[in-house]
């Protein structure tokens, strides 16, 4: 971005010292005190008005009504707020034990990306035991004969690997994952690469609705399309019941390929046929792909393949916890208290009200657990009333006699049964006492068994119950990880009762927190995922403005990750549209959520670089949309807003060790160092947030004095590479400004002096006038 900045920046004059001048006479002189006069007058009228465009960027918009409590905040303020938001899901309050799905393990995954394009290693890996299905062979011949074909059926049947598979089988070309939210209309619009392989996994784009002959039009375009360009473009989508299929493409139904015949490609000569027979005879229907090859996995171990087949599908699990909470169900009785009845042995409710909290609250400390259990009895006392004990007498109760007065020792026996155990954690040297489940899925099986066997009055005090505690920040995390638990058994209550109104601000910005944090869960499960990403897009199309906002914060954390494109591709329009001059007002999200979104690219590149993920894409799209901007025309809004996107990656702090990610990133690949150079370029000579954006270079240049081995190497490669992005006449004014910030009495004055060192050997006082 060098060429912007020499010629568009808006600058304002000098700031911390003036440039040299050499001393002239006669007409030389002349020539150059007109030109200094020349360029004060200029570099003024920039600097009003960039000013101006960023005074018109921070005006709130009058028919903005959305109130989440923050319309009245700064850029800096929600750019703290969001970032924090990011920090305190993925730092260190995150650690503890989670399980979702299930087939989930322990720990907390980070959500795997799935859009983009997939690299040779991961194509191998998909491949490397595959097995086809019977409809495989029809698909590979339609693909071959139309380039686009649509595989349909349920997650879980292998249609990612079949999808991979017919791509290899027609092409040794690249292979691109698209997003599963776009149109028909935007897959016909979009480019294709001739020998490219195109993927949309678990496609939900074509669910508007329309007449099956316009669909079907719409089809043929597609198909055309992927033609004309020499690509192919495999669609995995789950079908609709009694959604007619467009005749103009071959919507192939995928199924499971043959259970005996995945174990035997697994496990080769590892295991007896026999052995092979048995487990697959045990596997039920209604099995995955993932469950049959963990099922795979551990029979190579030498797991008896019942024993395996039991433990994958967590039978005895289920059959445990089931009998905890009272046995097998059993049909209500056809008299007497019918409502009242469980079936089995009953559990007291006390039992019932721990085991609860322990599933919303699990990584909490015990007391932690103990103070919500207490809130969520009350809770349920108002809605399931415990029953009146019928009176002795008409005598008031009298206190028990001196020395009676035994208070219950509950703790003794509480989290000491068949579900759960105590364990003890040390956290700055302080002994914590944690109760966590026995096995890493009883949270899973513990919150369906509750899902089942309780109504809608328990479901409403555990409602209000939630609706309190998420009002304490730290606990947010382990309720999303609850409910994100629960959606697997009752995706619509958790959906319906929790996300939908949380998203409109029904509990206020506590409950838009939580509500990302539901959906930054589900992304670990390849089941939830889509679903997720289904959410956040109606949110931020559709949703009310408190909605758009919610999505907006979605799509800045585990979200963004797992579906990186289409993340980008949602805040870039956010951005764009909402600095639109000639949209029609009805139409453009509100400044503040602009901001928002423009902020978001920042917290997302936090979450790319914590997570080890690849952040070259977003950083490529900040500079193409920053490039796309000048600060005089219609576009003076929207660079307003990429500069505010461009800051935020370089301000946003990483949440494992609070160094700003961009340091991380450079120490990672210091061939991104150019790149960096000309954001910051970008930014310094903006005068609005030139301050911020200088302090931040100083924090990252002491940063990586701690993170990096090469610190030197870096540092001077990243200021040489800023010297050479500045325009000349600013680097006067930026090595003073930089010297002041680097000289402040509380900085470590040797360190400082090295760093300017480096600078001026980059930045001497003679450059600004060569």
């Amino acid at each position: 971005m060098t060429d912007e900045s020499s010629g568009d920046a808006g600058r304002d004059g000098p700031v911390d010292a003036a440039p040299h001048a050499a001393a002239e006479d006669g007409p030389a002189r002349e020539r150059r005190e007109t030109a200094e006069k020349e360029d004060k007058r200029r570099k003024s009228e920039e600097a009003e008005n960039e000013e101006k465009a960023e005074r018109d960027g921070r005006e709130s918009d009058p028919d903005d009504t959305r109130d989440s409590g923050a319309s009245g905040l700064g850029a800096d303020e929600r750019a703290d707020r969001m970032f924090a938001v990011n920090n305190y899901f993925n730092g260190p309050v995150s650690a503890g034990d989670s399980t979702i799905g299930i087939a989930a393990g322990t720990g907390r995954p980070a959500a795997a990306k799935v859009t983009g394009r997939l690299s040779d290693a991961e194509v191998r890996t998909a491949l490397r035991h595959i097995v086809h299905p019977a409809p495989y062979q029809q698909a590979r011949e339609e693909l071959r004969k139309a380039h686009l074909v649509v595989l349909t059926g349920d997650p879980g049947l292998g249609r990612r690997t079949g999808a991979i598979s017919l791509i290899r089988d027609v092409t040794e070309g690249l292979v691109v994952v698209l997003s599963p939210s776009m149109s028909l209309h935007e897959l016909t619009e979009r480019s294709y690469t001739r020998g490219r392989g195109y993927i949309v996994l678990d496609w939900f784009g074509g669910q508007g609705h329309g007449p099956l002959q316009e669909r079907d039009f719409h089809w043929k375009a597609l198909r055309d399309r992927v033609t004309d360009a020499g690509a192919h473009l495999v669609i995995t989508t789950t079908p609709r019941p009694g959604a007619p299929s467009a005749e103009s493409v071959a919507h192939i139904p995928w199924r499971r390929p043959d259970t005996g015949h995945v174990l035997r490609e697994r496990l080769g000569s590892g295991i007896a046929d026999g052995g092979t027979d048995a487990a697959a005879a045990s596997v039920p229907d209604e099995c995955t792909m993932a469950d049959l090859v963990e099922v795979a996995n551990r029979l190579a171990q030498g797991e008896a393949p019942e024993a395996a087949v039991t433990e994958v599908f967590r039978e005895a699990d289920r059959q445990r916890i089931g009998q905890w909470f009272g046995g097998e169900h059993v049909e209500p009785p056809t008299s007497g208290h019918a409502d009242d009845h469980d079936g089995g042995r009953q559990r007291s409710r006390d039992e019932i009200v721990e085991i609860t909290a322990l599933a919303f609250m699990l990584g909490m400390k015990q007391r932690d657990i103990e103070a919500t259990a207490l809130r969520l009895d009350a809770a349920l006392a108002a809605r399931m009333p415990p029953p009146v004990r019928p009176s002795t007498g008409c005598e008031a109760p009298q206190p028990p006699p001196p020395g009676q007065d035994v208070l219950p020792q509950r703790r003794i026996g509480r989290f000491s049964h068949d579900l759960v155990r105590v364990e003890h954690h040390h956290a700055d040297g302080v002994r914590q006492r944690i109760p966590v489940f026995l096995e890493a899925n009883d949270r899973v099986e513990v919150l369906r068994e509750l899902w089942e066997r309780f109504d809608v009055r328990f479901w409403d005090a555990v409602r209000t119950w939630i609706d309190t505690v998420i009002a304490e920040q730290r606990f947010r995390v382990p309720t999303a990880e609850g409910l994100a638990t629960l959606a697997a058994s009752a995706l619509d209550e958790v959906a319906e009762t929790y996300l939908e109104p949380w998203s409109r601000g029904a509990a206020d910005w506590a409950g838009q927190i939580t509500a990302t944090y539901v959906l930054w869960v589900m992304c670990r499960d390849d089941r939830l995922a889509p679903v997720a990403l289904r959410t956040a897009v109606r949110w931020t199309t559709e949703g009310t403005n408190e909605q758009q906002e919610t999505g907006v914060l979605a799509w800045s954390g585990a979200l963004g990750v797992r579906y990186l494109s289409e993340a980008i591709r949602r805040l870039m329009r956010i951005i764009v549209d909402a600095s639109d001059p000639l949209r029609p007002a009805v139409h453009v999200p509100g400044p503040a959520l602009g901001l928002d979104a423009a902020i978001a690219l920042g917290a997302l590149f936090g979450t790319l670089t914590d997570q080890e993920q690849s952040a070259g894409e977003l950083l490529r799209r900040v500079e193409e949309l920053l490039r796309s901007t000048r600060p005089h025309d219609r576009t003076r809004h929207r660079r307003t807003l990429a500069l505010r996107a461009v800051l935020s990656v370089l301000t946003v702090e990483s949440a494992r060790n609070d160094a700003p990610a961009v340091a991380l990133h450079i120490d990672r690949d210091p061939t991104v160092i150019p790149q960096v150079a000309d954001l910051w370029a970008a930014v310094i000579v903006h005068r609005p947030v030139r301050r911020s954006a200088i302090l931040a270079l100083w924090e990252t240049l002491c940063a990586l004095r701690l993170l990096s081995a090469d610190a030197d190497k870096r540092s001077q490669a990243l200021v040489a590479s800023l010297a050479e992005a500045l325009p000349r006449d600013e680097h006067e004014d930026f090595r003073a400004a930089f010297t002041t910030i680097a000289r402040r009495p509380d900085e470590e004055r040797p360190f400082a002096e090295h760093i300017l060192a480096i600078l001026l050997r980059a930045i001497g006082p003679s450059t600004s006038t060569a």
